[in-house]
């Protein structure tokens, strides 16, 4: 018999390597805002390179999930990825220098020279942290009734009080926290410390 737990913590990374149902369709929902953000928002990449890279990036990372090792020391999904990212995109810039240039060649230059480093700024963490939990979130809440969502959504993402939302949702107290400790219970559960 299995125990409680090996049914319900299944991370989403083993979630991938496994083949699990729905489980790569959750992992490009949840990381492509984030892999948007580092192409098309810190490396000013235009909307069409930026679809290019990020379909290289998923590429490159459904290849190589089964070989990653989040228990290596400093390492992390976030940061593997990240790095991933970087060098397609320093992969389109070498293309892009190499192909006659229409226009720039300075500027073209200047741009692949100051594209991001692979490190990250306490504030850039904090971004990432709030772009990829926003998206998995939002594709949690079909997984829930509304009234556990909205109550989980009020007190966690808005601030409100247990009470407040409480007598808002017609609820007890008891209610909202069990609320919103199933979501946040299954949050961990799928992005398994991501």
């Amino acid at each position: 018999m299995s125990s409680r737990r090996e049914s319900t913590s299944i991370t989403l990374i083993e979630s991938v390597r496994n083949d699990a149902p729905g489980a790569w369709d959750r992992f490009v929902q949840i990381y492509s805002p984030l892999v948007y953000h580092w192409c098309h928002t810190k490396s000013r990449l235009s909307r069409e390179d930026t679809a290019d890279v990020m379909q290289d990036v998923f590429l490159s990372v459904s290849k190589s999930i089964a070989s990653f090792q989040r228990d290596q020391q400093g390492s992390s999904l976030r940061a593997w990825m990240r790095v991933i990212t970087l060098n397609k995109i320093r992969t389109l810039a070498k293309r892009v220098k190499r192909q006659p240039a229409a226009v720039g060649g300075t500027e073209a230059q200047r741009w692949a020279l100051s594209l991001p480093e692979a490190d990250v700024s306490a504030d850039d963490e904090l971004l990432e942290t709030s772009i990829l939990m926003r998206k998995a979130i939002e594709i949690l809440r079909d997984h829930f009734n509304s009234s556990t969502y909205t109550a989980f959504w009020l007190v966690a993402m808005e601030g409100r009080s247990t009470d407040d939302v409480a007598e808002t949702l017609g609820l007890s107290g008891s209610a909202v926290r069990q609320a919103c400790y199933r979501v946040r219970k299954r949050l961990r559960d799928e992005l398994g410390g991501i």
